[in-house]
């Protein structure tokens, strides 16, 4: 019915037009765990019990916090209301996600929470476990048993409360009345001056009022006409109020500070639990005065200064974010101001640094603060507004909205126990045996750790799921390179492998490839993509055959690895591509060859390792050192060579000038074939693509594509989204590659586009030579193929485009 997102909600869910209309609303959902909903799920709900417990009791159990209260206009009326407290129909907590691990939350909102809006229409979009699926749901039967607390009637008319002058809260009420919509109940939308009492009765333009649903502050009800007999009348029972004003103690932000007293003093009026909880989830608070002026600007970058009656982040002062000589202005301010302040604890917020922006067309990768409101129903969390902005505090001129979701589980980071002294004594130990077991010796990549102690589990389910699918891909592709091999002419130059079509001739085996290696990604659904495939050089076998054992056998893992049949197929395939080559002519003398980067010479030595009990001879070097003898073979060290593993790419025997050699392949069999260059080319996916519009796929292969491949094409257009990536058809280790909103111009040639993966990330300690830092990274699966069979795991961590710089970390199966 729309065409743009923001047309949908600017008319199904009253959104405010403004300039920024465009670039409010993110589709991209964020994700937190499941352990980190569950922390949000108890702690607020007990919470919440607990502050209900003192509101219903703030005139015996719990009299003492009376004087924490700041006067206000009505206070001591409405703190003795004889009127047994009703259910909250609405709470809001601002919730956060701390740097290190745990939630916090920095105020309750219990008097006019917003984000109604917010939390009803990202419900509708896509995310794994969309945390607000049900959240209109809840809201509805929320608003049945308020009505069901009221005296019983035909029809109801309710007065939805909210100041016209702020727009915002103006907005809401016509979505409420939208939402709430019932036949026995009138809304009438009301703003402080439109109420009045006659009769005791309330009316609001000449109608009598059932119940005053409000957005409007306690401590201003003073603006409300004839507040004082509305309350009068509410004693009485002829009217009902939601939330109830005595809502304000629960909103007064004194109220942590009488919380954090009652904790300290083991208080029996709190469980151990609520003690517990208050604790780890609460900063600790205390009442601002003039005595401790001098801690405060001794300690600014610990502490925060908020008015107790404060919203929209209003005269709220974060130390950190000032400078000494803004610190001394901002506490000057609140010794002037004569509002009531506290003193909190700055709590560090997690930072998102994988987290996207918009623009109105792109999504820009961004470091952004997650502010999480954690909406409460009948004391159940029933859904959460994420309110992105680029600083700690969230304002109305730059914050932006996301759909939230529980990220899948099926890939978790399990660290060791250890001190760094034990982290360290055990990290060289292990690359200790590598480089003697296994001649390596790339324990750094620049100053960064390369072999990384906190390896991965990855689920069975999931694991089995990636095994099926590489095997099924592999065949499809095979499919594919024939198709396109049988009509090379015609694919060459859109593979971009026109310089190159003439030695795919001399093909002397059927074999989809050798060994190859298929990368693939887990999004935050726990759904696998599949990235992209390197059919000619695969790195990561000394890794995978070497110190993934090491790696087991010294952290004492009890779990299986996916590389336990990698050798043994990889003979295998190897044997049977010789078989086919001897049939050609026979072969004696195999070389190894590599360029000079250690890194595939780790590769080539590691081939050799696994290979070289066989009947062969090997020969081991580099592409560098190889001539072409008189009979147009390949020579290594005078030794003619009758085969060839090339752990080189085709396409850089004309770049760099060599290709004399390229034409000896006509005579020196490439062990992995000439022909796998087809499907290393990133045009690969994007011909899949073009096949399945075609109908050349049966329906199962094409499920599988559309499943597993993004959506690729040679044509932007063709893709219908701004959010993708640009690849050079023939690049490696991420060269070249951008994201959309990078680019300046649209490449005229030799690039695809793919919809881009929202990959799943995890939180990561990555360690120099000198320090360690937190970081968010990716893993990235690199499945090894034979032939068309799975054959092992090569993990690796890198930032969202992997590129050489990046972490291995072992796969185990959960």
């Amino acid at each position: 019915m729309y065409g743009k997102l923001s047309d949908k909600l600017l008319f199904d869910y009253y959104m405010i037009h403004s300039t920024r209309k465009e670039d409010i609303y993110c589709t991209v959902p964020f994700y937190i765990s499941k352990e980190e909903y569950k922390e949000f799920k108890d702690s607020s709900e007990i919470l919440n019990k607990l502050v209900y417990r003192i509101m219903s009791n703030i005139t015996d159990e719990f009299k003492d916090f009376q004087s924490f209260i700041p006067d206000f206009q009505y206070k001591d009326k409405i703190l003795n209301l004889k009127r047994p407290l009703g259910d909250t129909f609405w709470v809001r907590y601002d919730s956060f996600i701390r740097a290190k691990g745990g939630v916090f939350y920095s105020e309750f909102n219990y008097d006019k929470p917003c984000a109604q809006r917010e939390i009803l229409a990202t419900g509708e979009m896509e995310a794994n476990n969309n945390i607000n699926l049900e959240y209109r749901d809840r809201f509805k039967k929320a608003f049945e048993k308020l009505l069901k607390a009221q005296p019983h009637k035909e029809n109801y008319t309710i007065a939805l409360l909210s100041d016209p002058c702020h727009a915002e809260e103006a907005h809401i009420m016509y979505l409420l009345e939208k939402e709430l919509k019932r036949e026995n109940v009138e809304f009438i939308r009301v703003g402080p001056k439109n109420l009045y009492v006659e009769n005791e009765q309330v009316y609001g333009f000449k109608r009598q009022i059932d119940i005053i649903l409000r957005l409007f502050p306690t401590e201003f009800s003073y603006e409300i006409n004839d507040f004082d007999k509305i309350l009068e009348v509410f004693e009485k029972g002829r009217v009902d109020i939601a939330n109830d004003a005595r809502v304000i103690i629960g909103q007064c932000k004194n109220l942590y500070t009488y919380l954090w007293q009652l904790t300290k003093a083991k208080d029996k009026r709190l469980t151990e639990l609520e003690m517990e909880i208050i604790a780890a989830t609460l900063p600790h608070t205390e009442l601002f005065d003039k005595s401790k002026i001098n801690y405060i600007l001794e300690h600014k970058n610990e502490l925060v200064l908020k008015p107790v009656y404060g919203r929209y982040s209003i005269d709220v002062f974060i130390g950190s974010l000032h400078t000494e000589e803004e610190w001394k202005k901002s506490v000057q301010y609140v010794l002037e101001s004569g509002k009531d302040f506290i003193i909190q604890e700055f709590c560090e917020i997690k930072p998102s640094d994988s987290y996207y922006t918009p623009d109105g067309k792109f999504v820009i990768p961004t470091k952004a603060f997650a502010n999480i409101g954690c909406f409460i129903f009948d004391n159940e969390l029933s859904g959460c507004c994420i309110r992105w902005s680029g600083d700690y505090l969230t304002t109305d001129d730059y914050t932006w909205i996301t759909p939230i979701g529980i990220k899948s589980d099926a890939v978790k980071i399990n660290s060791a126990a250890l001190d760094e002294k034990q982290r360290k004594k055990l990290w060289n130990k292990i690359t200790e045996r590598a480089m003697f077991e296994a001649d390596f010796t790339g324990r750094y990549v620049k100053n960064f750790e390369y072999v990384g102690l906190d390896y991965i589990t990855l689920e069975k389910n999931k694991y089995e799921e990636l095994k099926e699918a590489t095997s099924k891909m592999a065949s499809i592709m095979h499919k594919t390179q024939s198709l396109l091999y049988n009509n090379i002419d015609y694919f060459a130059d859109i593979l971009g492998i026109e310089n190159l079509k003439e030695i795919l001739k001399y093909k002397f085996t059927e074999e989809f490839v050798f060994l190859a290696r298929m990368d693939w990604a887990i999004d935050f659904s726990g759904n696998l993509k599949l990235l992209e495939i390197n059919s000619e050089t695969p790195a990561g076998l000394i890794e995978s055959l070497y110190i993934d054992n090491i790696m087991k056998a010294e952290l004492n893992i009890n779990k299986s690895s996916a590389n336990e049949e990698l050798k043994s197929k990889i003979i295998k395939q190897f044997t049977k591509i010789m078989e086919d080559y001897s049939k050609v002519h026979s072969i004696k003398t195999i070389g190894i060859l590599s360029s000079t980067y250690y890194e595939d010479w780790y590769t080539t030595n590691t081939l050799y390792k696994t290979l070289k009990e066989l009947p062969f001879e090997f020969v081991v070097g580099t592409i560098y050192d190889c001539t072409v003898s008189d009979s147009g073979k390949i020579s290594l060290f005078n030794k003619e060579l009758d085969a060839v593993y090339r752990y080189y790419p085709l396409d850089w025997f004309d770049l760099e000038g060599m290709t004399d050699l390229k034409e000896a392949l006509k005579n020196t069999l490439s062990i992995n074939p000439t022909h796998t260059i087809i499907s290393q080319s990133k045009a690969f996916f994007a011909v899949m693509y073009e096949f399945l519009n075609q109908g050349f796929y049966n329906e199962e292969e094409s499920r599988l594509i559309t499943k597993y491949i993004p959506k690729t094409s040679l044509d932007v257009e063709k893709l219908e989204t701004y959010d993708y990536i640009v690849k050079p058809i023939l690049s490696r280790e991420g060269r070249g590659i951008d994201l959309a909103f990078e680019l300046k111009d649209i490449p005229d040639e030799n690039h695809i586009y793919q919809g881009r993966v929202h990959t799943l990330n995890v939180d990561y300690t990555v360690h120099d030579n000198i320090d360690k830092f937190q970081d968010v990274l990716y893993p990235i699966f690199g499945a090894y193929v034979t032939g068309t069979e799975f054959a092992g795991i090569y993990t690796r961590l890198g930032k969202f485009v992997t590129q050489n710089l990046c972490i291995y970390t072992p796969a185990f199966i959960e």
